[in-house]
């Protein structure tokens, strides 16, 4: 009996523990919403309503929800400020630690570039960079070069293309 009060009195505290540790983090999910006001934009709520759908299919919404609540939301938490909205001459570095490897994650306008700072894959770099020209994503590494991860038209916003690794493309209308 006294060992599973005790047991409850931690779970409580830890509980009470994370919450104050947390209150501040929720974040302003800058790109999602960022997402969103693009769905938003495009038609009627018919055509908003399908978009909707697809990109949660694709998953668009899921992946930019998490880089948000993982990487975006984090940083503007500890620095005060959000890469989404990152000027020319602005620049953030973390540090994040992680299954017993160390990452720095430097983010800059377009562009986010990902070390292994300590760990198994010391001084490995991956980058993801956007390309406003011609409204393209790519992933880059030594390993594998540079490759194109999506594109949206230049010249109208209408349809985006999203590159898998196998080269398949999948195209979605906006």
């Amino acid at each position: 009996m006294k060992k599973n009060f005790m047991k409850s009195i931690c779970w409580l505290l830890a509980g009470c523990l994370l919450s104050l540790t947390t209150a501040g983090c929720y974040g302003k999910f800058g790109l999602t919403r960022a997402i969103y006001r693009i769905n938003g934009s495009i038609g009627d709520k018919w055509v908003n309503s399908i978009v909707t759908w697809i990109l949660l299919i694709i998953p668009v919404y899921e992946i930019c929800g998490l880089v948000d609540f993982l990487i975006f939301n984090v940083i503007q938490f500890w620095t005060g400020s959000n890469p989404v909205a990152m000027g020319p001459e602005d620049r953030d570095t973390q540090l994040v630690f992680h299954d017993n490897h160390m990452y720095e994650i430097t983010a800059t306008m377009n562009r986010f570039d990902v070390r292994e700072f300590a760990g198994s894959g010391q001084n490995k770099t991956a980058s993801l960079i956007y390309d406003p020209e011609t409204k393209t994503w790519y992933g880059e590494s030594p390993d594998i070069g540079k490759i194109k991860m999506a594109q949206s038209d230049p010249m109208d916003d209408s349809f985006m293309v999203f590159f898998k690794p196998n080269g398949e493309k999948i195209q979605v209308e906006l």
